[in-house]
């Protein structure tokens, strides 16, 4: 449990290649989804997506770029998730 109360002081890179700068919450969101995939867990966003939530799973998905990853989303936000992709993670 120690080890989840501490995310915020392991240090977990930026992809080079993202197009943003993490605020402070956002970069929570980031240590927190590698967190969870580091002790080989799932994790969900289930609220209204905006831009914050949207570029922190970027991120993630960014920094994993050789794994294998599912973003499920309603069908009249995949345009939205494509523009942010091009936006911020134009390599992917």
């Amino acid at each position: 449990m120690e080890k989840f109360t501490s995310i915020n002081d392991i240090n977990y890179e930026i992809p080079m290649d993202l197009n943003a700068k993490l605020r402070d919450y956002q970069l929570s969101g980031f240590k927190w989804f590698k967190t969870l995939s580091h002790y080989e867990f799932g994790g969900i966003l289930a609220d209204e997506m905006g831009l914050g939530k949207t570029l922190q799973a970027i991120t993630f998905l960014l920094s994993n770029e050789n794994k294998k990853s599912i973003v499920i989303t309603p069908t009249s936000l995949i345009y939205n998730w494509r523009s942010e992709f091009e936006k911020f993670a134009p390599t992917m």
